[in-house]
């Protein structure tokens, strides 16, 4: 595979990433208004029910499940995140100059994890 049909690769998948990027955004200020419509037509209530007149909660109840809707959908999309089978351009370039990495660093187990060489002095009021 040529570099122009690699670097093309990664610009379409890159666009399919961002897309999604901006429709969760989309999706998450509209969850933010209709919360903030939720937090409105229920002070509204409060309001009506301090002054003893009836108050139905139907809009508030509306938007609820509208609110509960959306989440639905949102949790159905795809995530925006860069998936595992679309290397990025600098990875590729990696793996051309060093080979393809066979596994993923990994942590020093807890033993020999570093600690600091100073001594550690007892609080104030528990010195003996």
């Amino acid at each position: 595979m040529s570099e122009i049909e690699n670097y093309s690769k990664e610009f379409w998948h890159a666009s399919k990433r961002l897309e999604l990027h901006d429709q969760r955004t989309q999706d998450d200020e509209r969850l933010r208004k209709i919360g903030t419509e939720i937090a409105r037509a229920t002070t509204e209530v409060l309001e009506l029910q301090k002054r003893g007149q009836p108050a139905l909660l139907d809009r508030v109840a509306e938007l609820a499940n509208l609110r509960r809707q959306l989440q639905q959908q949102q949790q159905q999309q795809p995530q925006p995140h860069q998936s595992a089978h679309t290397p990025t351009i600098q990875t590729q370039l990696q793996e051309r100059e060093t080979g393809p990495r066979t596994s993923p660093p990994t942590a020093a187990p807890e033993h020999e994890k570093r600690r600091s060489a100073r001594t550690r002095r007892v609080p104030a009021g528990f010195e003996a």
